[in-house]
């Protein structure tokens, strides 16, 4: 779907997805070294997840609030 407008919010989508599979393999990387245990490395990527989601929600409402603005500036004419 690349229409113009709209395909920067699934070019943006799939990058929120690899930084989220980066950091989750981030997590599992700290477990197998011994970092993190088995619950923590969970943790991390529930965190990971939940984060990720937040601010995708967050871009998202921004990129499209200023691609289909609803209120728009007007010039006040005085008689």
């Amino acid at each position: 779907m690349s229409d113009g407008k709209f395909s920067q919010v699934w070019v943006g989508t799939v990058t929120f997805i690899a930084i989220s599979i980066a950091f989750c393999a981030c997590g599992q990387l700290f477990r197998l070294k011994g970092t993190f245990s088995r619950g923590e490395s969970h943790l991390c990527a529930f965190f990971v997840f939940v984060a990720t989601v937040c601010m995708w929600m967050m871009w998202t409402m921004t990129l499209l609030s200023q691609i289909n603005p609803i209120l728009y500036p007007f010039q006040i004419v005085h008689k």
